[in-house]
Protein backbone atom coordinates (compact mmCIF):
# COMPACT_ATOMS: atom_id res chain seq x y z
CA UNK A 1 0.00 0.00 0.00
CA UNK A 2 1.49 3.79 -0.77
CA UNK A 3 0.93 6.44 0.95
CA UNK A 4 0.49 9.27 -1.15
CA UNK A 5 1.33 13.24 0.16
CA UNK A 6 -1.47 15.44 -0.12
CA UNK A 7 -0.60 16.87 -3.06
CA UNK A 8 -0.01 14.03 -4.82
CA UNK A 9 -3.68 12.52 -3.40
CA UNK A 10 -5.01 15.57 -5.15
CA UNK A 11 -3.27 15.13 -8.25
CA UNK A 12 -4.58 11.30 -8.55
CA UNK A 13 -8.39 12.48 -7.54
CA UNK A 14 -8.43 15.37 -10.03
CA UNK A 15 -7.12 12.71 -13.08
CA UNK A 16 -9.44 9.80 -11.52
CA UNK A 17 -12.29 12.12 -11.41
CA UNK A 18 -11.98 13.88 -14.63
CA UNK A 19 -11.39 10.68 -16.33
CA UNK A 20 -15.09 10.34 -15.10
CA UNK A 21 -16.53 13.02 -16.14
CA UNK A 22 -15.60 13.22 -19.40
CA UNK A 23 -16.35 9.53 -19.68
CA UNK A 24 -20.11 10.52 -18.53
CA UNK A 25 -20.76 13.52 -21.06
CA UNK A 26 -19.01 11.12 -23.78
CA UNK A 27 -16.07 13.38 -24.19
CA UNK A 28 -12.62 12.76 -25.71
CA UNK A 29 -9.43 14.13 -24.82
CA UNK A 30 -9.25 15.92 -28.35
CA UNK A 31 -12.60 17.46 -27.55
CA UNK A 32 -11.89 18.43 -24.24
CA UNK A 33 -8.86 20.28 -25.25
CA UNK A 34 -10.45 21.71 -28.58
CA UNK A 35 -13.24 23.15 -25.92
CA UNK A 36 -10.30 25.08 -23.78
CA UNK A 37 -7.89 25.87 -26.65
CA UNK A 38 -5.39 23.28 -24.93
CA UNK A 39 -3.52 21.02 -26.88
CA UNK A 40 -4.06 17.27 -26.47
CA UNK A 41 -0.87 16.05 -24.88
CA UNK A 42 -1.91 19.12 -21.78
CA UNK A 43 -5.21 17.40 -21.06
CA UNK A 44 -3.80 13.52 -21.47
CA UNK A 45 -1.36 14.56 -18.65
CA UNK A 46 -4.39 15.71 -16.81
CA UNK A 47 -6.00 12.39 -17.59
CA UNK A 48 -2.98 9.99 -16.47
CA UNK A 49 -1.92 12.60 -13.53
CA UNK A 50 1.25 13.21 -14.93
CA UNK A 51 0.99 17.22 -14.62
CA UNK A 52 -0.66 19.55 -11.95
CA UNK A 53 -4.07 22.35 -13.51
CA UNK A 54 -3.74 26.03 -12.46
CA UNK A 55 -6.25 27.19 -10.35
CA UNK A 56 -7.40 29.29 -12.84
CA UNK A 57 -8.32 26.30 -15.30
CA UNK A 58 -9.87 24.04 -12.56
CA UNK A 59 -11.80 26.16 -11.79
CA UNK A 60 -12.97 27.00 -16.00
CA UNK A 61 -13.53 22.84 -15.96
CA UNK A 62 -15.44 22.92 -12.60
CA UNK A 63 -17.92 25.48 -14.07
CA UNK A 64 -17.64 23.14 -17.55
CA UNK A 65 -18.63 20.11 -15.33
CA UNK A 66 -20.94 21.95 -12.67
CA UNK A 67 -18.88 20.16 -9.94
CA UNK A 68 -17.31 21.97 -7.27
CA UNK A 69 -12.90 21.87 -7.13
CA UNK A 70 -13.63 20.07 -3.94
CA UNK A 71 -15.11 17.68 -5.88
CA UNK A 72 -12.70 17.65 -8.75
CA UNK A 73 -9.59 17.66 -6.33
CA UNK A 74 -11.04 14.51 -4.10
CA UNK A 75 -11.59 16.56 -1.17
CA UNK A 76 -15.44 16.02 -1.28
CA UNK A 77 -17.93 13.36 -3.10
CA UNK A 78 -20.65 16.39 -3.52
CA UNK A 79 -20.50 17.04 -6.81
CA UNK A 80 -22.93 20.39 -7.08
CA UNK A 81 -21.17 23.95 -6.69
CA UNK A 82 -22.41 26.49 -3.89
CA UNK A 83 -25.34 28.74 -4.68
Amino acid sequence: MSVYTERESCITAFSVRIRELCGERGITQAEMAEQFGLHRSTVGAWHTGRCTVPLSRAVQLAEFFGVSIDYLAGRTNVREMAP
